[in-house]
């Protein structure tokens, strides 16, 4: 599982033998779990259900399943502003556990 506010750079089809998957490039900016901050690529299974990644925005991602293979279906990734009150409490918690 990952967990991280971060703005998207780039997003492209990775075609491979037997599975297409989503390529996405972010900018991590707050790493909560699971991922370190920086330039960082994700892959992502695409079902119907999840969230579509837009080059140009920050976003919240929550995704789960294995790393090659992340989801974001039925999940709360969404696009954030600077004042986002679940990022704000993220971070609160963050900062209880350092």
């Amino acid at each position: 599982r990952v967990l991280f506010v971060a703005d998207v750079l780039g997003v492209d089809a990775a075609l491979e033998p037997e599975s297409f998957r989503w390529r996405v490039r972010f900018r991590v900016i707050e790493p909560f779990k699971g991922i370190d901050r920086g330039e960082q690529v994700l892959f992502f299974r695409p079902t119907a259900e999840d969230f579509k990644f837009e080059i140009g925005t920050r976003v919240l991602v929550y995704a789960g399943g294995p790393p090659e293979r992340l989801s974001t279906s039925c999940s709360g990734t969404r696009v954030v502003g600077p004042d986002d009150p679940e990022v704000q409490q993220l971070r609160k918690l963050a900062s209880v556990r350092k």
